[in-house]
């Protein structure tokens, strides 16, 4: 991500009114999903080595173990370690968010990484003069950050195994239209952008990932867990 100023928005099932048995006393499952979203901008080497992935998403993965530059990181099960620690020292290898939320059985969990405030710029007027405007920040294209979209289910006769709907959307600004006679990059933004979506399977307690290269910013990696809130 660029370094700039974001806000981490959670957007979830509020669980506060919510009853915990329907009128037909049948009871509601909640979930608590925890996310690790880290940049990666150094090498990656011995992908796919002994990674292996999961059906659904391309970049979708349920074992990890491979270097990035001088860290190993492996993702196996309840294990998720960087050189054998909870968290790397890598500088470049950040963090950008780890938000945990509470929804329900076949509710989206939506959470947002986003830019503070609109995304400005100047463009020149009829007279010659500039003005400075912004993109429209209500429009989901143009806001900067991450979204996903987690809906978690149980596999019916297998109440450890999940299957979930799961939704990711990256954008950045990869450049500026230029402005005549003007050299500073101020023009309006040139956004870049991943999205995916589609089936994510895990099971309870364990680690997923999903991970994507976004151009000009490195690797982002999300590792997901869901567990039952008394876990």
């Amino acid at each position: 991500m660029r370094q700039h100023r974001t806000t981490l928005m959670l957007i979830a099932t509020m669980l506060a009114g919510i009853p915990l048995t329907s009128n037909a006393q049948e009871t509601i499952t909640q979930f608590k999903v925890e996310l690790r979203m880290y940049q990666v901008t150094t090498r990656i080497t011995g992908n796919g080595l002994t990674s292996q992935t999961l059906p659904g998403i391309n970049g979708l993965l349920h074992v990890i173990h491979e270097k990035l530059g001088e860290t190993e990181l492996v993702m196996d099960g309840k294990q998720l370690t960087w050189n054998g620690a909870d968290a790397p020292s890598d500088k470049n290898i950040s963090i950008s968010a780890n938000p945990v939320v509470i929804t329900i059985e076949n509710k989206k969990a939506s959470i947002e990484i986003v830019k503070d405030g609109p995304v400005q710029y100047f463009a020149r007027t009829p007279d010659g003069h500039f003005e400075l405007q912004a993109l429209n920040d209500e429009d989901p294209r143009n806001k900067l950050g991450i979204v996903i979209g987690l809906t978690p289910r149980r596999v019916e006769g297998k109440p450890d195994e999940l299957n979930c709907d799961f939704s990711f959307h990256s954008s950045w600004i990869k450049g500026r239209e230029p402005l005549e006679g003007v050299g500073l990059d101020v023009g309006k933004p040139i956004l870049e952008t991943v999205t995916a979506e589609g089936p994510l399977g895990a099971r309870l307690g364990e680690w997923v990932c999903y991970r994507t290269i976004a151009e000009g910013q490195g690797a982002i990696y999300l590792f997901m867990k869901i567990t039952l809130p008394e876990q």
